[in-house]
């Protein structure tokens, strides 16, 4: 069960165990959905196993239950999203396709989830277990940068918490079978009352390194004008062996081909963090959220980046998640043209 909440908090800006279970839904009255979301990704070099999964239970919608997973391996890959009703007991959420097993709740290095993935692709039986363990502290979003959750307008109480991870398990796909030793990666947790086509509505970024004695990381939900003059709200942090510590300035750039370029932190304490992109590990394209084809059925489309990164302290893995939102319903308020010059509306 949940720890009580006398065990809240190990410091400033750490989330407490309870955030890691779903969340009591805390008004009925309310008429958007709630969402308690569990994110997981990792690419484990040796093994070229590259893995997302994007869970989410929602406590006044039905079937209750969305869930993304995304595998690849060499020439392989899974890509589904299913509906169904969630299976969730003391430690465990999920479905007959994906669960999440929480075996220790904390948000520090003794952080450990064991996801199970079991499908079938092209007659060949797919299965999936990984044990996430943390790598130093996560950070709570709403304490350590607080103004960087969006509020409003079809969203509203929401929770985030972020953490690096580093994995360990197998994958079996048909006859063969690969050992994960080497996975990096991370795990994002999210809860709250919020409507999809709310969230990104001009996308978002994000993005988590494993440097040689710390992690970093970065969110932002991007600006509708790049030009504009309005300040963007961004959260950016550094958790190391002590603690979590917020960044005071920074860049992001991408390349022309619109992957990871360049990241740079400055924090108060004086650190700072420079990489470049040394090369593209793997990727991985997935839907965020589905739009509801209604209104402006918008989408979101997330680009998962793994990369490898130079730094002044030396080699560095990370994966840079890009969300881009689309218009599913492509032909909205548009109008047919015709040869002789009449268009229907």
């Amino acid at each position: 069960m949940p720890p009580s909440a006398q065990t809240r908090r190990l410091s400033p800006g750490v989330p407490g165990p309870e955030d890691e279970f779903p969340h009591a839904l805390p008004d009925s009255g309310i008429e958007l959905p709630y969402k308690d979301t569990w994110m997981l990704c990792f690419h484990d070099v040796p093994a070229d196993v590259t893995v997302l999964v994007h869970l989410t239970l929602s406590a006044n919608r039905l079937p209750g239950l969305r869930a993304t997973v995304g595998v690849r391996h060499g020439g392989r890959s899974l890509q589904e999203t299913v509906y169904d009703t969630p299976v969730a007991d003391a430690d465990t959420v999920g479905c007959g396709m994906v669960t999440v097993r929480i075996l220790n709740p904390a948000w520090t290095p003794d952080k450990h989830l064991q996801l199970t993935v079991r499908h079938r692709v092209d007659g060949e039986d797919v299965e999936l277990v990984a044990d996430f363990r943390g790598r130093y502290f996560g950070v709570d979003s709403n304490v350590l940068t607080p103004g960087l959750i969006p509020s409003g307008e079809g969203i509203q109480q929401l929770g985030h918490a972020e953490q690096a991870c580093t994995v360990t398990g197998r994958l079996r796909w048909g006859g063969d079978e690969v050992e994960i030793n080497a996975g990096n990666g991370y795990r994002d947790r999210s809860w709250g009352f919020r409507k999809s086509d709310k969230m990104a509505v001009h996308g978002y970024a994000f993005a988590q390194v494993h440097l040689p004695e710390a992690t970093c990381g970065l969110l932002s939900w991007r600006h509708p004008d790049s030009q504009s003059s309005a300040a963007l709200p961004v959260g950016a942090w550094l958790s190391d062996a002590d603690g979590v510590y917020a960044a005071t300035d920074g860049l992001l750039h991408l390349s022309a081909t619109g992957r990871g370029h360049r990241l740079a932190l400055s924090f108060a304490d004086g650190r700072s963090v420079d990489l470049t992109t040394r090369s593209v590990l793997s990727e991985l394209h997935y839907p965020y959220h589905e739009p509801e084809m209604s209104g402006p059925a918008l989408g979101t489309l997330c680009w998962d980046q793994h990369l490898a990164f130079d730094s002044a302290d030396g080699p560095c893995v990370g994966v840079l998640n890009i969300g881009t939102p689309f218009v599913a319903d492509v032909l909205r308020h548009s109008r047919f043209c015709t040869p002789d010059g009449s268009a229907t509306p």
